[in-house]
């Protein structure tokens, strides 16, 4: 089999790719809406799921569009544009919340009078960027703007989030560096969060950057543009999953999503299964009044 052309295992690969990255981030997306979880400080987590939903809905799909039909203008600029929006919006996302993470940990008094409004604009500027993104590949399509020009948009729009994120999370890692002994439970709290994010926003980097640098020395090489398809596929790959390691970080660093996670798997399981025997699936509720329920309703959001 020639790995070096479009066939039957990238398709396969790649559809692969689309259904976990789109069911993974719809599973996150329904567990930080839940009671539990649902607090401001994971509004922009959520925006960060769709954001890589879409990746699996749209980009990935016409990604294996443009790989079975790489002649069509159309269908390509379509792809450019989508995969343009998910990722600066991804971008400008983890930056928003690193910076959110920062004013948490260096003005916790401050932060918490933050109210509802600033939220939503915070969560609306990464999507308003992304819009932009389309809008410049569109102007490149119809020639108003040259390849340079978009070129350095691109590139800014790449460069000035990381720089902020790198920021943030300095001034993180320093005020830890510096915390008091008997700091309030909070404080840790915030301290773990962003840790938790710290971790996803280096995976990103990691992800990213070598599809990002191959697209830079492209742009100033000639002679590379004849890459060969493999390179650029595994790139892809690479990128695609990025938006997968979300599902997989979350579990591992946040207790209660955890347990959120483990609950839905075991009714699953557990309705699987009496569908299968045919038997009705009867569900225990714990008694409001008994003890256990009371010391387990006083149980604060842990991240470990």
């Amino acid at each position: 089999m020639d790995f070096t052309h479009w066939n039957i295992f990238w398709t396969i690969l790649f559809c692969v790719t689309a259904l976990v990255v789109a069911t993974g981030n719809l599973v996150t997306i329904g567990i930080f809406l839940k009671t539990k979880l649902r607090e401001r400080r994971h509004f922009l987590l959520i925006s960060l799921a769709i954001a890589d939903m879409l990746v699996g809905v749209l980009s990935v799909p016409l990604y294996i569009a443009v790989g079975i039909h790489p002649k069509k203008i159309l269908l390509i600029l379509s792809y450019q544009c989508v995969d343009i929006f998910t990722g600066l919006i991804s971008l400008f996302t983890l930056a928003s919340i690193s910076l959110e993470r920062m004013h948490a940990i260096a003005c916790p008094l401050r932060h918490r009078t933050l109210t509802l409004n600033f939220y939503i604009c915070v969560i609306g500027i990464p999507w308003i960027v992304g819009l932009l993104g389309i809008l410049a590949r569109v102007l490149l399509h119809f020639f108003m703007i040259s390849p340079l020009s978009f070129f350095i948009i691109i590139n800014a729009s790449m460069s000035i989030p990381l720089l902020f994120t790198s920021v943030a999370y300095f001034v993180i890692w320093r005020k830890q560096r510096c915390r008091l002994p008997d700091r309030p439970p909070a404080a840790g709290r915030d301290e773990k969060l962003a840790k938790t994010l710290f971790l996803i926003t280096g995976a990103f980097i990691v992800t990213w950057f070598p599809f990002h640098i191959i697209n830079i020395v492209i742009f100033f090489c000639s002679p590379c543009k004849n890459l060969p398809h493999l390179i650029i596929h595994i790139m892809k790959v690479l990128q695609f999953s990025n938006s997968f390691i979300n599902v997989i970080v979350y579990p591992l660093r946040i207790s209660e999503y955890k347990e959120i996670l483990l609950e839905t798997l075991y009714s699953l399981v557990c309705f699987t299964t009496s569908r299968n025997d045919g038997t009705e699936l009867e569900l225990t509720i714990p008694d409001k009044s008994s003890s256990n329920f009371k010391r387990r309703s006083r149980k604060h959001s842990v991240y470990v």
